[in-house]
């Protein structure tokens, strides 16, 4: 198995390159020094730090440490995007009614599957 530290480094150098943002750049800006990000420099990263090189690239933390999360489409992302706009009441009614919606045949996917 890879050490994580590697896998962070290789992933944040993946990124930025996606990104074309260069590797000094976010080591500059992160307050660390060229070849802070060297993949040959095997060491422990802090947490803070992952946090900060996650920020930075506007990306998860489970991604900056290989964990793959499932994208959501265009209807998911609206969801959400209303959801953060409720109140704590709200929030639990709108649960409420997604839970019923998911009682009726008509509106499931998979009517095999519980939610749990």
């Amino acid at each position: 198995m890879m050490p994580l530290e590697l896998t962070v480094v290789e992933i944040a150098r993946a990124e930025c390159q996606r990104q074309k943002i260069p590797i000094s750049k976010l080591e500059k800006d992160l307050g660390h020094g060229n070849g802070w990000l060297n993949p040959k420099k095997i060491r422990t990263f802090k947490l803070d730090d992952a946090f900060a090189i996650a920020d930075y690239l506007n990306i998860s933390l489970d991604e900056l440490c290989g964990r793959k999360q499932q994208k959501l489409n265009e209807n998911e992302n609206k969801m959400m995007c209303l959801l953060h706009k409720l109140n704590e009441d709200g929030k639990k009614e709108a649960l409420n009614r997604v839970e019923e919606m998911t009682q009726l045949q008509r509106y499931t996917e998979d009517t095999d599957s519980a939610v749990g």
